[in-house]
């Protein structure tokens, strides 16, 4: 990731606002879960980032979505061939219908063998995705991060408002230790 800005990239880490670290946080996810669509809120240097991982290496391909009241960085950011697959909503959140705050938490395992003195052997991966809205304000003292914002699908409040029962059967990380469970057992029946 360059320092400074260059020519053909949009991020560049020594801007006010959005670190390397993160940077690159974010560009492997991007890279790890090849998304059809992502939307965000607020933009700036993740978007920048964002732009740059879509095009150099998911070919363009993901649908991009940016609710962002103040949109004058971002426009900044834009290439022309960007706006195909981009979508500005010049707007705060609390304005955005309810029909456009969809969400996703999503949480992919990875389970990786390893028998001594070999190299590692190739690995499985386990999804869980927890498909919900975004609440117009955040309500619970549950949980941590976006559990106050998040109102999964089918249930009467946000995650930080559901017990631990519920939460342990509908989380995306439930879902996705069910499943690495799920091929254990296989291989306890099996091996």
């Amino acid at each position: 990731m360059p320092e400074q800005p260059t020519e053909g990239r949009r991020y560049f880490s020594n801007n006010v606002g959005y670190g390397i670290g993160d940077a690159l946080t974010l560009h492997g996810m991007l890279r790890l879960a090849t998304p059809a669509r992502v939307i965000e809120i607020g933009s700036g240097y993740s978007s920048a980032m964002t732009l740059d991982t879509v095009e150099r290496f998911l070919d363009g391909q993901t649908e991009l979505t940016f609710i962002e009241p103040h949109p004058e960085l971002l426009e900044s950011l834009l290439r022309p061939s960007d706006r195909k697959n981009v979508t500005i909503i010049p707007t705060p959140l609390q304005d955005v219908p309810m029909e456009k705050r969809t969400a996703r938490f999503r949480c992919v395992l990875s389970l990786i063998a390893v028998k001594p003195p070999q190299a590692m052997l190739a690995g499985q991966l386990f999804e869980g995705t927890c498909e919900g809205i975004i609440a117009m304000a955040p309500a619970g003292v549950g949980g941590f991060g976006y559990d106050p914002l998040f109102i999964p699908r089918g249930q009467p409040g946000s995650m930080a408002e559901l017990g631990s029962d519920v939460k342990n059967r509908i989380s995306h990380r439930a879902l996705a230790l069910a499943n690495m469970k799920k091929y254990l057992e296989t291989l306890l029946l099996w091996g």
